[in-house]
């Protein structure tokens, strides 16, 4: 039998005015228990990785780069990540970018189960954002929910771009509220475990992705709130939650200031976006700045001032193959990814200046 070897997948915008009342970054779920309910190019290459556990022997032979021709001596033991097959400045290979998916308890799925057995919980996610990752240039990596924290900071020493996906809401009390009518299920072990993969993402300096959840988490960890529920709480002009319609429904439009990064990516000052979200931004965090408005005045973009991290509230995910222009915006996150694994000096980690503006 093979060593054993750990697999290594290869405007009017309210501002916080500091972060003095959000839960501490390096530990923010200490929070209450709540019910799981309440009311521009791409590149071409191949990775090298390494066997699986219990693997025949005659799959351990030497490698040999398709570019050089030169052998490659066979991984032993456990993968050094900074290994430089794939971290080779210069290197044509694709970037590696995790998506964070769906955490389904077994309970979830009590009498509708279509796949795995009794017993056991389950990650889900839609191909919407893989096929938009690999179209962009990247390879995609779909990162389960763990209850290890320290399992999120080596998955991220692996990647080279993090994709905070869409689903469940965020637990409110990580922006010091409580539960209020209109909450959705909000599920707390993805809350925990996403968090950590964004403090270990920020750490290392790859380039960060939110879209709608993830959008709305990336807010809420540099000190922004949420909306708990626009119908309930924010005289909304639009529908801003039309799942009925569509995944590729244009239901609203939003301006993209000049200078923004969707301005640059979608070359226009407007831009009509599918919308299927119930919750929103309150409160922008400090160090976020606007990128998208709807009509009424509701953030639906930004970008952090330290130029390495995204966000956007729509799912341009779900519209890619039929309008291609969304495209841009995943060869835009590629791109910061080539680059900084390229060179791994040019994207420093994210400042993180209490109640400041970077």
């Amino acid at each position: 039998m093979a060593p054993a070897g750990k697999l290594v997948i290869v405007y009017v915008v309210r501002v916080a005015a500091d972060h003095g009342n959000y839960p501490d970054t390096d530990n923010p779920l200490q929070i209450p228990q709540l019910p799981a309910t309440s009311s521009s190019c791409t590149l071409n290459g191949e990775w090298l990785s390494a066997d699986f556990p219990g693997e025949r022997k005659d799959r351990r032979k030497s490698l040999y780069s398709e570019r050089t021709k030169t052998a490659i001596k066979p991984f032993k033991g456990l993968i050094d990540p900074s290994h430089t097959t794939r971290r080779n400045k210069g290197s044509r290979m694709k970037p590696l970018i995790g998506i964070t998916t769906y955490f389904v308890a077994d309970e979830e799925m009590s009498g509708r189960r279509v796949r795995g057995t009794a017993g056991q919980d389950m990650l889900m996610s839609n191909l919407d954002y893989a096929r938009s990752v690999y179209v962009g240039g990247g390879i995609p990596v779909a990162l389960p929910t763990l209850a290890d924290p320290e399992a999120a900071a080596a998955s991220v020493e692996r990647l080279d771009g993090l994709l905070l996906a869409g689903g469940e809401d965020l637990a409110p009390a990580l922006f010091r509220q409580e539960a209020r009518p209109g909450l959705g299920m909000v599920i707390e072990q993805r809350d925990r475990y996403e968090w950590a993969l964004l403090r270990a993402a920020l750490k290392k300096g790859i380039p960060i992705l939110g879209i709608c959840r993830g959008f709305q988490l990336l807010n809420v960890y540099f000190g922004g709130t949420l909306y708990q529920d626009l119908a309930a709480y924010y005289n909304a002009l639009v529908p801003h939650f039309s799942a009925e319609l569509g995944r590729e429904a244009l239901v609203h439009e939003v301006s993209l200031p000049e200078g923004t990064f969707l301005n640059q990516c979608y070359n226009t000052e407007t831009l009509w976006v599918n919308s299927l979200h119930h919750q929103g931004v309150d409160v922008l965090a400090p160090e976020l700045i606007p990128a998208a408005m709807s009509r009424e005045g509701l953030i639906e973009g930004f970008q952090h001032c330290g130029g390495n991290v995204f966000g956007v509230q729509w799912h341009p995910e779900m519209m890619t193959e039929r309008y291609t222009v969304h495209q841009n915006l995943f060869r835009f996150f590629i791109e910061k990814a080539i680059r900084k694994y390229r060179d791994p000096a040019e994207v420093s980690p994210i400042p993180r200046a209490s109640g400041s503006h970077c």
